[in-house]
């Protein structure tokens, strides 16, 4: 275990990193980007979060005690009426099932054989695929804007 105290790590790139149980107090994370990272169970206490954007599947999300889950929910169903019909149990996948792991893929290459959680798996998936379709819409209404006299 590595431990960094007084450390000035600016511009520090982490990819395939594991930091499950580690500790920050007093970090300044300012403008920093956070991609395809699982913060399950992360608990944020006396910080700031301003101009925050966040992007992916929220579970159980607290802010200041009151769970903003079900805001965030029904706002994105009412914007993004088709969304709903892209979750898990449309696959006719159980909670059992999500909560299961993959097999590790036993052939040489990039990553290591490593096992993941398969719900973490899907929500990538749907993400990306959510996200394709907002660049697509984008793209759409940006080529039909410029075509109009």
């Amino acid at each position: 275990m590595a431990d960094f105290t007084h450390e000035n790590l600016t511009g520090s790139r982490f990819e395939d990193v594991y930091l499950t149980g580690a500790r920050f107090h007093n970090v300044d994370l300012t403008g920093a980007r956070f991609d395809l990272v699982d913060l399950t169970g992360v608990t944020i206490r006396g910080s700031a979060l301003v101009n925050v954007d966040i992007s992916g599947e929220i579970e159980n999300l607290r802010v200041n005690g009151v769970d903003v889950t079900p805001l965030v929910e029904a706002e994105l169903n009412r914007r993004y009426p088709v969304r709903v019909k892209m979750r898990p149990a449309d696959a006719g996948l159980t909670d059992e099932q999500l909560a299961d792991r993959t097999a590790p893929v036993l052939e040489p290459g990039y990553p290591e054989p490593e096992s993941f959680p398969v719900r973490r798996c899907l929500q990538a998936i749907l993400s990306e695929e959510w996200q394709h379709r907002l660049y697509a819409e984008r793209d759409l209404d940006a080529l039909e804007s410029s075509s109009k006299p």
